[in-house]
C-alpha cells in the first residue's frame, strides 16, 4: 500500500506531503503496555552504558 508520494521524498516539501499521510494512517494491532507485577524497567540515559547496565542486572 503506497503512502503519500508512493517513494522516497527528494525534497522537504515531499517529506512533509509523505509524513502527513503516514499521521493519518491508524496503528494495527497497538494496544497499551500491561507492566506485570515483578517486571523491571532498566532505563539511563543514551551513550552512559545501558547495555552494561542491562548485564550487570542479569
Amino acid at each position: 500500500m503506497a503512502v503519500g508520494l508512493g517513494r522516497r521524498a527528494r525534497s522537504i516539501e515531499e517529506f512533509g506531503i509523505n509524513m502527513g499521510a503516514l499521521a493519518q494512517i491508524e496503528p494495527e494491532h497497538f494496544r497499551p503496555l500491561d507492566a506485570e507485577p515483578g517486571d523491571v524497567f532498566i532505563t539511563c540515559w543514551a551513550k552512559s552504558g545501558t547495555t552494561m547496565m542491562q548485564q550487570m542486572f542479569h
